[in-house]
């Protein structure tokens, strides 16, 4: 009798974004396919609805303490140490009363998580790490690269999400580039419309106005991030109201998770500028295929980025997209062919666009319709497939 392989994945982070949504596919995928499956991250109030949709999704949740480890200054280094050390030991005991027979720890950004991998190395686990984000390319010590190197040679296996963070991975910790596999995220576009005919598509577009408190002939320009500065939400304000004195019919949504600090920076930001009524923050939301649907154009202003689940999305709902240079965006759209791109932190260059983005919307459609044959290279099936084959395999060569 074949007896039921576990599986742990583990990440660090205290909120829900795109590195979460991709832990949240693969564990889900591996219940469905008989494993048992387990996640271990931070409980916060931003954590919520996220650890809801992995019990829902027949996963255990466990709470593991975050064990970040960014370089910071001399008086949060031993804040650091801290919390790699709790990470270490929070890990240690969750790996003793589990006893998983492989682990993926989702990174997103490089050099945390390192109590809870040092932990899985002494414990002889395998263990696949997927690097998720990584803006630039980072300096290690000696002392680190030999660390990391170690790490390297016991049972692990180091996946990029594309080819940009791959190369930037094993530059970085000095690995050959074998060492590193790339495997694109994916999606799985879910249908919003029951019938797919244009009344059905206008009715939903009046229903998500009517939601919002806005005219019903509003356009909508939408973003999907967490409200950071990474995500550059301080370069899209500045440019609002040139753009809705132009175009008086637009509207800017975010939609997103963040903190309180970002958010009264975003109050503060807005009045400064007067466009209170021009710009929506609707926090996390459940339905954003639906608000994609409804929508006029997408604005993807981050500064760095994985193969964005939400500009894929997007590009597959059929929205025309308007997005930064930044990181992996390029390998995903051709400019002026899936969509118009801009210099990443370029305000200036990004009003540009968005004004030809509003004044030539048949142009825009011709370029959605070609992004949405193109998001389909990144199949959520073909992601999940690729993943489970690495945890098989990690398995089978632990056991020789």
């Amino acid at each position: 009798m074949e007896t039921t392989k576990k599986l742990l994945t583990i990440f660090p982070s205290t909120h829900r974004g795109g590195t979460e949504e991709y832990a949240l596919t693969i564990a889900s995928a591996a219940a469905q396919c008989g494993w048992d499956v387990h996640a271990a991250f931070p409980k916060t109030d931003r954590t919520t609805t996220l650890i809801r949709d992995f019990i829902d999704n027949r996963v255990s949740y466990h709470s593991l303490r975050s064990n970040n480890s960014i370089k910071a200054g001399l008086l949060s280094l031993l804040k650091i140490y801290l919390k790699t050390f709790l990470g270490f030991i929070g890990t240690v005991l969750l790996l003793n009363k589990l006893k998983p027979d492989v682990i993926q720890i989702n990174l997103p950004y490089p050099t945390l998580c390192q109590g809870s991998i040092l932990a899985c190395n002494l414990f002889r686990i395998p263990t696949v790490i997927v690097f998720h984000c990584i803006p630039d390319k980072i300096c290690l010590s000696d002392q680190e690269q030999k660390f990391y190197a170690w790490m390297r040679s016991k049972n692990q296996i180091w996946v990029a999400c594309s080819e940009f963070n791959r190369r930037l991975v094993y530059e970085s910790f000095q690995a050959d580039p074998s060492e590193v596999i790339r495997i694109y995220n994916g999606i799985k576009v879910k249908p919003v419309l029951t019938t797919g005919k244009p009344e059905e598509l206008e009715e939903l577009r009046c229903q998500v106005r009517e939601e919002l408190g806005v005219p019903a002939t509003s356009r909508l320009a939408l973003t999907v991030g967490r409200l950071d500065p990474a995500k550059g939400y301080n370069d899209l304000i500045p440019i609002i109201s040139p753009i809705t004195k132009e175009f008086s019919d637009v509207k800017f949504v975010w939609v997103g998770s963040g903190e309180k600090l970002e958010k009264d920076n975003l109050k503060h930001q807005l009045q400064a500028y007067s466009i209170e009524d021009k710009f929506l923050f609707l926090g996390y939301r459940s339905d954003i295929p639906r608000l994609l649907k409804a929508a006029d154009l997408f604005v993807f202003p981050t500064h760095f980025e994985g193969p964005s689940l939400a500009l894929l999305e997007a590009m597959a709902y059929g929205l025309p997209v308007v997005i930064s240079d930044a990181a992996t965006l390029p390998e995903i759209v051709t400019n002026n062919v899936h969509g118009l791109m801009f210099k990443t932190k370029d305000s200036q260059d990004l009003l540009e666009n968005l004004r030809r983005a509003f004044g030539y919307p048949e142009k825009m459609q011709e370029m959605a319709q070609a992004a949405t044959l193109r998001s389909q290279d990144f199949s959520e099936d073909n992601m999940v497939h690729k993943m489970l084959a690495i945890f098989d395999e990690s398995i089978q060569f632990s056991n020789q």
